[in-house]
């Protein structure tokens, strides 16, 4: 079996009439990369190209996802003007500004003194388990904990949604 070169080349005739030669990687699932140019005009100025790019590590394009802490998250959370869950919210059903107002409330007494220094992919079923007793332990009631439970289950999912967390473990 043939091992897979780290690039691969082709050309491109643009509308100008230039030839521009563009480089092809594998990303880490061994799935082919969309093409970048190389801007040079012949096949081995480009081949030079990748390999300086390889030598500096650079030919494949970072993938990772810089992960915010909690409270980089919940930066416009709850503002009915400016978040975007509450917008989308909107756009299906009527909210009330109280709802925001309550939730905000939530986030800034319970939920980020706990959570706010946090990476989002480091909050744990467990975290969330001793953060609800600590409710008890404090004299608050189990109806603050759930309520403040399912707003941070709402921010949580929606981390989950735009792909910061593999899953929302609130749930």
């Amino acid at each position: 079996m043939r091992a897979k070169q780290a690039f691969s080349l082709y050309c491109r005739k643009l509308s100008s009439g230039k030839t521009v030669w563009y480089y092809q990687t594998y990303d880490e699932d061994g799935l082919r990369t969309n093409g970048k140019s190389t801007g040079k005009s012949t096949k081995t100025a480009a081949r030079e190209f990748c390999n300086a790019l390889m030598t500096a590590g650079k030919l494949l394009p970072s993938t990772q996802i810089v992960i915010p802490t909690f409270k980089e998250f919940a930066v416009g959370w709850w503002d009915y003007e400016k978040c975007a869950y509450l917008k989308r919210l909107k756009a299906r059903r009527a909210v009330s500004k109280g709802y925001g107002y309550i939730a905000a409330d939530r986030l800034k007494n319970h939920i980020m003194p706990a959570f706010g220094s946090y990476k989002l992919d480091k909050i744990s079923d467990v975290l969330i388990d001793d953060w609800l007793l600590s409710f008890q332990d404090k004299g608050l009631s189990a109806a603050t904990a759930n309520n403040s439970l399912r707003i941070f289950s709402v921010m949580l999912g929606e981390a989950y949604r735009r792909g910061l967390i593999k899953q929302n473990p609130c749930k």
